[in-house]
Protein backbone atom coordinates (compact mmCIF):
# COMPACT_ATOMS: atom_id res chain seq x y z
CA UNK A 1 0.00 0.00 0.00
CA UNK A 2 2.84 2.30 0.78
CA UNK A 3 4.71 2.11 -2.28
CA UNK A 4 1.40 2.44 -4.38
CA UNK A 5 0.73 6.17 -2.73
CA UNK A 6 4.42 7.05 -3.17
CA UNK A 7 4.56 6.21 -7.18
CA UNK A 8 1.36 9.01 -7.87
CA UNK A 9 3.03 11.88 -6.67
CA UNK A 10 6.41 11.06 -8.60
CA UNK A 11 4.19 10.34 -11.62
CA UNK A 12 2.77 13.99 -11.51
CA UNK A 13 6.28 15.35 -11.03
CA UNK A 14 7.64 13.66 -13.75
CA UNK A 15 4.66 14.95 -15.70
CA UNK A 16 4.65 18.39 -14.99
CA UNK A 17 8.33 18.26 -15.73
CA UNK A 18 7.76 16.93 -19.08
CA UNK A 19 5.62 19.54 -19.61
CA UNK A 20 7.80 22.02 -18.29
CA UNK A 21 10.86 20.55 -20.48
CA UNK A 22 7.94 20.67 -23.39
CA UNK A 23 7.19 24.59 -22.66
CA UNK A 24 10.85 25.17 -22.97
CA UNK A 25 11.69 23.83 -25.50
CA UNK A 26 8.98 25.62 -27.67
CA UNK A 27 9.96 28.49 -26.02
CA UNK A 28 13.50 28.22 -27.07
CA UNK A 29 12.09 27.39 -30.88
CA UNK A 30 10.50 29.97 -30.73
CA UNK A 31 13.22 32.61 -29.73
CA UNK A 32 15.27 30.08 -32.48
CA UNK A 33 12.85 31.27 -35.15
CA UNK A 34 12.74 34.83 -33.76
CA UNK A 35 16.49 34.98 -33.99
CA UNK A 36 16.29 33.73 -37.80
CA UNK A 37 13.87 36.22 -38.59
CA UNK A 38 15.73 39.09 -36.92
CA UNK A 39 18.36 37.92 -38.74
CA UNK A 40 17.31 37.37 -41.40
CA UNK A 41 15.36 41.06 -41.55
CA UNK A 42 18.96 42.40 -41.37
CA UNK A 43 20.47 40.34 -43.49
CA UNK A 44 17.31 42.00 -45.97
CA UNK A 45 18.32 45.79 -44.51
CA UNK A 46 21.64 45.27 -45.32
CA UNK A 47 21.31 44.05 -49.03
CA UNK A 48 18.74 46.80 -49.55
CA UNK A 49 21.53 49.43 -47.87
CA UNK A 50 23.64 48.37 -50.25
CA UNK A 51 21.68 48.40 -53.55
CA UNK A 52 21.20 52.13 -51.88
CA UNK A 53 24.74 52.70 -51.78
CA UNK A 54 25.50 51.20 -55.22
CA UNK A 55 22.56 53.33 -56.71
CA UNK A 56 24.05 56.32 -55.03
CA UNK A 57 27.33 55.63 -56.54
CA UNK A 58 26.40 54.96 -60.02
CA UNK A 59 24.63 58.31 -59.66
CA UNK A 60 27.45 60.03 -58.37
CA UNK A 61 29.54 58.55 -61.32
CA UNK A 62 26.91 59.34 -63.61
CA UNK A 63 26.88 63.17 -62.52
CA UNK A 64 30.66 62.94 -62.60
CA UNK A 65 30.32 61.75 -66.08
CA UNK A 66 27.96 64.49 -66.79
CA UNK A 67 30.15 67.35 -65.38
CA UNK A 68 32.88 65.94 -66.96
CA UNK A 69 31.12 65.70 -70.33
CA UNK A 70 29.72 69.61 -69.88
CA UNK A 71 33.77 70.76 -69.06
CA UNK A 72 34.88 69.22 -72.21
CA UNK A 73 32.25 70.47 -74.11
CA UNK A 74 32.85 73.87 -72.57
CA UNK A 75 36.87 73.52 -73.12
CA UNK A 76 35.79 72.37 -76.99
CA UNK A 77 33.69 76.29 -77.09
CA UNK A 78 36.12 77.95 -75.46
CA UNK A 79 38.77 76.71 -78.10
CA UNK A 80 36.96 77.05 -81.21
CA UNK A 81 35.90 80.60 -80.09
CA UNK A 82 39.76 81.16 -79.70
CA UNK A 83 40.10 79.98 -82.83
CA UNK A 84 37.22 81.77 -84.18
CA UNK A 85 38.94 84.78 -83.05
CA UNK A 86 42.03 84.02 -84.02
CA UNK A 87 40.68 83.77 -87.42
CA UNK A 88 38.69 87.14 -87.58
CA UNK A 89 41.80 88.66 -86.03
CA UNK A 90 43.99 87.07 -88.72
CA UNK A 91 41.23 88.25 -91.51
CA UNK A 92 41.25 91.77 -89.94
CA UNK A 93 44.75 91.75 -90.39
CA UNK A 94 44.55 90.48 -93.67
CA UNK A 95 42.01 93.26 -94.56
CA UNK A 96 43.98 96.09 -93.40
CA UNK A 97 47.14 95.18 -95.64
CA UNK A 98 45.15 94.70 -98.43
CA UNK A 99 43.19 97.86 -97.54
CA UNK A 100 47.07 99.44 -97.13
CA UNK A 101 48.46 98.03 -100.37
CA UNK A 102 45.21 99.21 -102.23
CA UNK A 103 45.87 102.41 -100.78
CA UNK A 104 49.30 102.64 -101.82
CA UNK A 105 48.06 101.49 -105.19
CA UNK A 106 46.04 104.29 -105.26
CA UNK A 107 48.34 107.12 -103.63
CA UNK A 108 50.69 105.63 -107.20
CA UNK A 109 48.31 105.93 -109.76
CA UNK A 110 47.29 109.31 -108.29
CA UNK A 111 50.62 110.45 -108.16
CA UNK A 112 51.31 108.82 -112.21
CA UNK A 113 48.37 110.66 -112.93
CA UNK A 114 49.84 114.20 -111.74
CA UNK A 115 52.93 113.49 -113.14
CA UNK A 116 51.63 112.65 -116.63
CA UNK A 117 49.46 116.17 -116.09
CA UNK A 118 52.16 118.15 -115.40
CA UNK A 119 53.62 116.83 -118.44
CA UNK A 120 50.76 117.33 -120.79
CA UNK A 121 50.81 120.87 -119.23
CA UNK A 122 54.42 121.74 -119.89
CA UNK A 123 54.21 120.33 -123.56
CA UNK A 124 51.11 122.66 -123.91
CA UNK A 125 52.80 125.63 -122.60
CA UNK A 126 56.16 124.82 -124.76
CA UNK A 127 54.02 124.63 -127.98
CA UNK A 128 52.00 127.63 -127.26
CA UNK A 129 55.00 129.43 -126.93
CA UNK A 130 56.43 127.82 -130.12
CA UNK A 131 53.18 128.91 -131.64
CA UNK A 132 53.23 132.49 -130.78
CA UNK A 133 57.27 132.46 -131.10
CA UNK A 134 56.40 131.36 -135.01
CA UNK A 135 53.33 133.80 -135.69
CA UNK A 136 56.23 136.73 -134.60
CA UNK A 137 58.67 134.93 -137.21
CA UNK A 138 55.40 134.56 -139.85
CA UNK A 139 54.56 138.40 -139.32
CA UNK A 140 57.81 140.14 -140.02
CA UNK A 141 59.07 137.60 -143.00
CA UNK A 142 58.25 138.32 -146.30
CA UNK A 143 55.12 136.43 -148.09
CA UNK A 144 57.91 134.17 -149.65
CA UNK A 145 59.44 133.26 -147.05
CA UNK A 146 56.26 132.08 -145.58
CA UNK A 147 54.86 130.47 -148.44
CA UNK A 148 58.45 128.59 -148.12
CA UNK A 149 57.63 127.55 -144.35
CA UNK A 150 54.11 126.53 -144.55
CA UNK A 151 54.82 122.73 -145.16
CA UNK A 152 57.00 122.95 -142.01
CA UNK A 153 54.44 123.67 -139.75
CA UNK A 154 51.74 121.66 -141.04
CA UNK A 155 53.12 118.62 -138.85
CA UNK A 156 53.10 121.38 -135.79
CA UNK A 157 49.81 122.13 -136.31
CA UNK A 158 48.53 118.99 -136.62
CA UNK A 159 50.01 118.09 -132.57
CA UNK A 160 48.27 121.19 -131.69
CA UNK A 161 44.87 120.23 -133.05
CA UNK A 162 45.18 117.05 -130.96
CA UNK A 163 46.15 118.18 -127.96
CA UNK A 164 43.14 120.20 -128.17
CA UNK A 165 40.56 117.02 -129.36
CA UNK A 166 41.83 115.41 -126.26
CA UNK A 167 41.61 118.04 -124.02
CA UNK A 168 38.30 118.22 -124.71
CA UNK A 169 36.89 114.33 -125.07
CA UNK A 170 36.48 113.22 -121.54
CA UNK A 171 38.57 110.31 -120.26
CA UNK A 172 36.87 107.44 -119.50
CA UNK A 173 38.71 104.69 -117.20
CA UNK A 174 36.40 102.02 -117.73
CA UNK A 175 34.45 101.34 -120.31
CA UNK A 176 30.88 100.45 -120.15
CA UNK A 177 30.93 96.40 -120.99
CA UNK A 178 27.09 96.09 -121.29
CA UNK A 179 27.39 96.39 -125.13
CA UNK A 180 24.87 94.84 -127.29
CA UNK A 181 26.26 91.95 -129.20
CA UNK A 182 29.11 92.06 -126.42
CA UNK A 183 31.15 88.57 -126.66
CA UNK A 184 33.57 89.28 -123.31
CA UNK A 185 33.08 90.99 -120.00
CA UNK A 186 35.52 92.99 -117.74
CA UNK A 187 35.59 91.66 -114.09
CA UNK A 188 35.06 94.60 -111.67
CA UNK A 189 35.18 93.18 -108.30
CA UNK A 190 36.72 90.22 -107.02
CA UNK A 191 40.22 89.42 -106.95
CA UNK A 192 40.94 89.43 -110.68
CA UNK A 193 39.63 93.22 -111.11
CA UNK A 194 43.08 94.49 -109.65
CA UNK A 195 46.32 93.28 -107.87
CA UNK A 196 45.33 93.18 -104.24
CA UNK A 197 41.37 93.27 -104.92
CA UNK A 198 39.79 91.32 -101.77
CA UNK A 199 37.59 88.55 -102.64
CA UNK A 200 33.34 88.24 -102.11
CA UNK A 201 32.81 85.13 -100.08
CA UNK A 202 29.50 83.42 -101.44
CA UNK A 203 27.82 86.74 -102.97
CA UNK A 204 23.60 86.35 -104.09
CA UNK A 205 22.42 89.73 -104.20
CA UNK A 206 23.81 93.00 -106.49
CA UNK A 207 22.33 96.63 -106.96
CA UNK A 208 23.23 100.03 -107.95
CA UNK A 209 22.68 103.48 -106.77
CA UNK A 210 21.89 106.62 -108.53
CA UNK A 211 25.21 107.30 -108.01
CA UNK A 212 26.54 104.25 -109.85
CA UNK A 213 28.06 102.69 -105.81
CA UNK A 214 27.12 98.95 -106.12
CA UNK A 215 25.81 97.27 -103.19
CA UNK A 216 26.63 93.49 -102.49
CA UNK A 217 25.20 90.92 -100.17
CA UNK A 218 24.40 87.12 -99.66
CA UNK A 219 23.45 84.35 -97.54
CA UNK A 220 27.17 84.00 -96.01
CA UNK A 221 28.44 87.34 -96.04
CA UNK A 222 26.05 88.20 -93.22
CA UNK A 223 26.56 92.17 -93.91
CA UNK A 224 26.41 94.56 -97.10
CA UNK A 225 29.74 95.68 -99.27
CA UNK A 226 29.39 98.93 -101.09
CA UNK A 227 31.81 99.66 -103.90
CA UNK A 228 32.79 102.88 -105.43
CA UNK A 229 32.33 103.37 -108.97
CA UNK A 230 35.16 102.05 -110.80
CA UNK A 231 36.65 101.01 -107.84
CA UNK A 232 37.24 97.01 -106.98
CA UNK A 233 38.02 98.08 -103.27
CA UNK A 234 34.55 97.76 -101.08
CA UNK A 235 33.69 98.66 -97.26
CA UNK A 236 31.13 96.85 -95.36
CA UNK A 237 28.41 99.62 -94.41
CA UNK A 238 26.31 97.26 -92.68
CA UNK A 239 25.99 93.69 -90.76
CA UNK A 240 29.12 92.41 -88.86
CA UNK A 241 29.43 89.17 -91.21
CA UNK A 242 28.66 87.41 -88.31
CA UNK A 243 25.41 86.10 -87.68
CA UNK A 244 22.81 87.36 -84.91
CA UNK A 245 19.53 89.18 -84.69
CA UNK A 246 20.52 93.03 -82.72
CA UNK A 247 20.16 95.95 -85.02
CA UNK A 248 23.55 96.07 -86.66
CA UNK A 249 23.53 91.85 -87.50
CA UNK A 250 21.63 89.80 -89.81
CA UNK A 251 21.49 86.05 -90.45
CA UNK A 252 21.64 85.09 -94.01
CA UNK A 253 21.05 88.38 -95.39
CA UNK A 254 19.59 87.65 -99.30
CA UNK A 255 18.72 90.69 -100.74
CA UNK A 256 19.51 94.06 -101.61
CA UNK A 257 17.74 97.72 -102.87
CA UNK A 258 17.90 101.41 -102.39
CA UNK A 259 15.80 103.91 -102.95
CA UNK A 260 16.67 107.83 -103.80
CA UNK A 261 17.33 109.29 -100.83
CA UNK A 262 20.61 106.32 -100.23
CA UNK A 263 18.28 104.69 -98.15
CA UNK A 264 19.16 100.61 -98.45
CA UNK A 265 16.55 97.94 -97.45
CA UNK A 266 18.14 94.41 -96.49
CA UNK A 267 16.25 90.73 -96.28
CA UNK A 268 17.29 89.37 -93.55
CA UNK A 269 15.87 86.02 -93.70
CA UNK A 270 16.46 83.73 -91.24
CA UNK A 271 15.33 86.23 -88.53
CA UNK A 272 11.90 87.14 -90.46
CA UNK A 273 12.48 90.47 -91.52
CA UNK A 274 13.38 93.58 -93.43
CA UNK A 275 16.30 95.84 -91.71
CA UNK A 276 16.25 99.58 -93.38
CA UNK A 277 19.82 101.49 -93.16
CA UNK A 278 20.19 105.10 -93.25
CA UNK A 279 23.02 106.51 -95.33
CA UNK A 280 26.32 106.38 -92.83
CA UNK A 281 24.13 104.80 -90.33
CA UNK A 282 25.76 102.26 -87.54
CA UNK A 283 22.59 100.10 -87.20
CA UNK A 284 19.42 99.28 -88.81
CA UNK A 285 15.90 99.91 -88.34
CA UNK A 286 12.96 97.21 -88.74
CA UNK A 287 10.90 97.98 -91.83
CA UNK A 288 8.79 94.80 -91.92
CA UNK A 289 9.14 92.05 -89.36
CA UNK A 290 6.59 89.09 -89.30
CA UNK A 291 6.71 85.44 -88.95
CA UNK A 292 5.41 84.36 -92.36
CA UNK A 293 7.82 85.77 -93.96
CA UNK A 294 10.95 83.30 -93.29
CA UNK A 295 12.16 82.62 -97.37
CA UNK A 296 11.84 85.53 -98.49
CA UNK A 297 14.74 85.35 -101.52
CA UNK A 298 13.88 88.40 -103.53
CA UNK A 299 12.47 92.27 -102.89
CA UNK A 300 11.34 94.69 -105.27
CA UNK A 301 9.72 98.49 -104.83
CA UNK A 302 6.48 98.45 -106.08
CA UNK A 303 6.43 100.65 -109.36
CA UNK A 304 6.04 104.37 -108.22
CA UNK A 305 6.24 103.59 -104.32
CA UNK A 306 9.30 103.52 -102.40
CA UNK A 307 7.49 102.47 -98.90
CA UNK A 308 5.83 99.32 -100.75
CA UNK A 309 8.36 96.05 -101.44
CA UNK A 310 6.67 92.99 -102.71
CA UNK A 311 8.75 90.01 -101.55
CA UNK A 312 8.82 86.91 -103.01
CA UNK A 313 8.63 83.87 -100.59
CA UNK A 314 9.80 80.37 -101.27
CA UNK A 315 8.99 78.62 -97.83
CA UNK A 316 5.31 80.55 -98.23
CA UNK A 317 4.93 79.76 -101.63
CA UNK A 318 3.39 83.42 -102.11
CA UNK A 319 4.90 87.13 -103.38
CA UNK A 320 3.57 89.84 -101.16
CA UNK A 321 3.06 93.04 -101.52
CA UNK A 322 4.09 94.78 -98.07
CA UNK A 323 4.11 98.81 -96.77
CA UNK A 324 6.99 99.53 -94.41
CA UNK A 325 5.35 99.16 -91.33
CA UNK A 326 2.40 97.22 -91.65
CA UNK A 327 1.96 94.10 -89.38
CA UNK A 328 0.74 92.39 -92.20
CA UNK A 329 0.80 92.04 -96.41
CA UNK A 330 -1.24 94.34 -98.51
CA UNK A 331 -2.04 91.59 -101.11
CA UNK A 332 -0.95 88.06 -101.77
CA UNK A 333 -0.27 86.22 -104.71
CA UNK A 334 -0.72 82.67 -105.11
CA UNK A 335 -3.41 81.72 -107.35
CA UNK A 336 -2.29 80.86 -111.49
CA UNK A 337 -4.55 80.54 -114.39
CA UNK A 338 -3.74 76.51 -114.57
CA UNK A 339 -3.99 73.17 -113.41
CA UNK A 340 -0.93 74.01 -111.76
CA UNK A 341 -3.31 76.43 -109.75
CA UNK A 342 -0.73 77.94 -107.21
CA UNK A 343 2.46 78.90 -106.80
CA UNK A 344 5.29 76.74 -105.32
CA UNK A 345 8.65 77.65 -104.53
CA UNK A 346 8.87 81.20 -106.39
CA UNK A 347 11.98 83.43 -106.38
CA UNK A 348 12.88 85.85 -109.03
CA UNK A 349 10.82 88.67 -109.71
CA UNK A 350 10.98 91.69 -112.38
CA UNK A 351 8.70 94.38 -114.03
CA UNK A 352 8.42 94.94 -117.35
CA UNK A 353 8.03 98.63 -118.86
CA UNK A 354 4.09 97.96 -118.33
CA UNK A 355 4.57 97.25 -114.95
CA UNK A 356 3.49 93.47 -115.11
CA UNK A 357 4.91 91.15 -112.98
CA UNK A 358 6.91 88.40 -113.24
CA UNK A 359 7.72 85.45 -111.13
CA UNK A 360 10.22 82.68 -111.35
CA UNK A 361 8.17 79.72 -110.41
CA UNK A 362 11.21 77.30 -109.55
CA UNK A 363 8.99 74.32 -107.84
CA UNK A 364 6.55 74.22 -111.04
CA UNK A 365 9.38 75.16 -113.66
CA UNK A 366 7.69 78.16 -115.61
CA UNK A 367 7.31 81.71 -115.17
CA UNK A 368 4.29 83.63 -114.43
CA UNK A 369 3.32 86.96 -115.31
CA UNK A 370 0.81 88.90 -112.88
CA UNK A 371 -1.25 91.76 -115.01
CA UNK A 372 -1.13 95.15 -113.34
CA UNK A 373 -3.99 95.26 -110.03
CA UNK A 374 -4.26 91.60 -111.37
CA UNK A 375 -4.47 88.35 -107.99
CA UNK A 376 -4.46 86.03 -110.45
CA UNK A 377 -1.29 84.94 -112.94
CA UNK A 378 -0.79 83.41 -116.25
CA UNK A 379 2.29 81.10 -117.52
CA UNK A 380 3.64 82.58 -120.12
CA UNK A 381 6.85 79.92 -120.85
CA UNK A 382 7.56 76.78 -119.20
CA UNK A 383 3.54 75.16 -119.74
CA UNK A 384 3.14 74.68 -123.47
CA UNK A 385 6.33 72.97 -124.76
CA UNK A 386 8.83 76.14 -124.42
CA UNK A 387 12.14 75.06 -125.93
CA UNK A 388 14.34 74.91 -124.14
CA UNK A 389 13.01 73.92 -121.15
CA UNK A 390 12.52 76.15 -118.10
CA UNK A 391 13.52 74.14 -115.54
CA UNK A 392 13.63 75.22 -112.74
CA UNK A 393 14.13 78.79 -113.07
CA UNK A 394 16.15 81.15 -110.62
CA UNK A 395 15.49 84.41 -111.30
CA UNK A 396 14.39 86.44 -114.62
CA UNK A 397 14.78 90.10 -116.52
CA UNK A 398 14.60 91.67 -119.51
CA UNK A 399 16.04 93.73 -122.32
CA UNK A 400 15.11 97.35 -123.67
CA UNK A 401 13.52 95.17 -126.46
CA UNK A 402 11.27 92.97 -124.31
CA UNK A 403 13.35 90.18 -124.98
CA UNK A 404 13.73 87.92 -121.65
CA UNK A 405 16.03 85.82 -120.24
CA UNK A 406 15.78 83.31 -117.57
CA UNK A 407 18.40 82.03 -115.00
CA UNK A 408 18.02 77.97 -114.68
CA UNK A 409 19.35 75.94 -112.03
CA UNK A 410 21.57 74.17 -114.34
CA UNK A 411 23.87 77.03 -114.76
CA UNK A 412 22.39 78.29 -118.07
CA UNK A 413 20.73 81.64 -119.10
CA UNK A 414 18.04 81.29 -121.54
CA UNK A 415 16.81 84.07 -123.67
CA UNK A 416 13.32 84.09 -124.95
CA UNK A 417 12.56 86.57 -127.89
CA UNK A 418 9.42 88.69 -128.11
CA UNK A 419 6.95 87.94 -130.16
Amino acid sequence: LYNQNTRRPVRRRLRALQQVQQQLQQQRQQQHQQQQQQLRQQQRQRQQQQRRLQRQLQQQLQQQRLQQLQQQRLQQQKRLQRRQHQQQRLQQRQQQLLLQRQQQLLQQRQQRRLQRQQQQQLQQQRLQQQKRLQQRQHQQQPLRLRQQQRPQQQPQQQLLRLLRQQQKQPQLLVQPALLRGATTGVTVIGVAAATGAAMIYDPQALTVDKNGYMYVTGHKLHSVVRYPPNSPNGTTIAGTGSTGSALDEFNESRDVIVDDNLNFYVVDMKNNRVMKWAPNATSGTVAISHTSINGVHSMLFAPGSQSQVYLSDQNGNAIYLWTFGASSASSTLTQVNSSNAVLTQPEGIVFDSYNNLYVADSGKNRIVMYCTNKTVGIPVIGESGTTPACTKPMDVAFDSNLNMYVLLDSAQVIKYTRL
